[in-house]
């Protein structure tokens, strides 16, 4: 064998060696830091609060709080083994992003192999937590089954295509029926216990007879999920696509180092992220509205979630109107605020989970109240039973504006073929030119004649379907 060249000796003697891994841990304070990590655990934090507010929320008159822990315990370890999973998927992709180099994968200081039997076993407790000792079999199912979108469906889909986003909303919208499911189930259970305790003691003190009439069975026992408890959800569902819609602008560099397909990568010029922050933010409004038809609140709440949502959308739609960094920070910090506000006026309000409000809340009374507030604008419905003050209904409920030019052009999906690369990509341009995307295709509005509400509405929409292609296809952009 040819022993090597005195050059290429130097050469491989002046290539610089590659930093040093760190150690594992070595103590069990360093392991519990790492754990914290794999769980992300300021993110499953916030999982829990709104697990915690879908328990209350579907909560009668008494809250039992034995069951709130149960269900708090089993939504933490739940989220804890899907961030743990989404870790040990992304080992490769994490190592490239500035943000997340440092994370216990990435650095060396478990094995990918450690993470998953973490989270196996978190998962399990998870399951277990919340099927025995919150008791409640949807809920238990509601937990696994989201771990399993976010580690299955979710975490890979962030790599192929930009609607792992709404796939990440579903995800972030399930912790609140995990709560409203395990209270009903524990609200059902002491409903049993408790009507069987008074058969028992019936039957003690009355004497047999033989002719006596059997005794009446008990009433099945209510949906663990009724309409009203998608309510929660749906805001949940709504706030997050304006929080994830900025930070993905804040850090679209980062996300193209890793590979990541965002729609911010997509969007040379930030128009078409900031109308689809600004879109979901105006969905938000009415949602107060129809938290009060559902019977979940009491009519205040459908002010309050007006407003606090209105704040949202004019930060987003400062967003839209200059797309940078800072509107985008002001967007993604006031989205950290609206959240717990929001949930803290629903809970403030909100209408005991008892027999006589469920019955309020079957979806026929639902779309009936509903259909009262569409047909006259307003409706009785300062009680779960249709009575109370007449309620204003919330601007945006009503016909959409028009807002011609608020979503840029059609989007080409094709040019996130050179997004990412697997990290050594560019974001590709998605208009021909920043004039091209800037541009204004002119309005929409219609002329309002006199006579009816019904002919001025409709003269509006007509007038609003004759505008150009252009301005239509930009106009159902913001509001699909």
């Amino acid at each position: 064998m040819t022993p090597p060249s005195t050059s290429s000796t130097s050469s491989t003697s002046s290539t610089p060696s590659p930093p040093p891994l760190p150690r594992a841990p070595k103590s069990l304070s360093a392991y519990l830091k790492v754990y914290r990590q794999l769980s992300k655990a300021r993110l499953s934090a916030l999982v829990v609060a709104t697990a915690a507010a879908g328990y209350v929320a579907g909560s009668p008159e008494e809250i039992d709080w034995g069951g709130l822990g149960w269900a708090s315990l089993g939504t933490a370890l739940c989220s804890a083994a899907a961030n743990a999973l989404n870790q040990a998927y992304e080992v490769r992709t994490d190592s490239l992003m500035a943000r997340t180099a440092a994370r216990p994968l990435p650095a060396g200081r478990i094995t990918r192999l450690h993470a998953v039997a973490f989270a196996a076993a978190s998962a399990a407790a998870g399951f277990s937590a919340l099927l025995l000792g919150a008791g409640s079999r949807e809920a238990a199912a509601l937990g696994l089954g989201n771990v399993l979108l976010y580690a299955a469906v979710y975490t890979p889909l962030k790599q192929v295509h930009p609607g792992a986003t709404w796939v990440g909303a579903v995800v972030g919208a399930v912790p609140p029926l995990i709560g409203w499911a395990a209270a009903s189930s524990r609200a059902a259970a002491a409903a049993a216990a408790g009507s069987a305790r008074e058969g028992e003691e019936g039957e003690a003190s009355e004497p047999p007879a033989a002719g006596r009439a059997p005794a009446a069975e008990p009433p099945p026992p209510p949906p663990a999920l009724p309409p009203a408890a998608f309510v929660l959800a749906a805001g949940l569902y709504l706030w997050q696509l304006p929080h994830f819609m900025s930070l993905a602008w804040l850090c679209r560099e980062d996300y193209a180092r890793g590979g990541h397909r965002m729609l911010s990568l997509a969007d040379a010029t930030g128009k078409r992220t900031a109308a689809c922050a600004l879109r979901n933010c105006l969905y938000l409004m009415p949602l107060g509205f129809l938290a009060v038809a559902a019977g979940t609140a009491s009519a205040p709440f459908a002010t309050e979630s007006a407003v606090a949502s209105g704040v949202l959308a004019a930060l987003a739609a400062a967003f839209w109107a200059r797309p940078s960094s800072g509107t985008a920070r002001a967007l993604f910090r006031g989205s950290l605020v609206h959240l717990p506000v929001w949930m803290g006026c629903l809970l403030a309000h909100r209408v005991p989970n008892t027999a006589a409000t469920r019955e309020a809340q079957r979806p026929a009374r639902v779309a009936e109240r509903l259909g009262r507030g569409l047909a006259r604008g307003r409706a009785g419905l300062g009680r779960p039973d249709g009575g109370g003050p007449p309620l204003p209904l919330p601007g945006p409920f009503l016909l959409p504006p028009v807002m011609p030019g608020l979503g840029g052009d059609t989007v080409s999906w094709g040019g996130l073929s050179g997004v990412g690369g697997r990290g050594r990509g560019r974001a590709a341009a998605a208009c021909p030119s920043k004039a091209a995307c800037d541009r204004d295709d002119g309005g929409g509005d219609g002329t309002e004649e006199s006579g009816s509400s019904e002919s001025r509405r409709r003269a509006t929409m007509t007038a609003t379907n004759s505008s150009s292609s252009s301005s239509s296809k930009r106009w159902w952009q913001v509001w699909r």
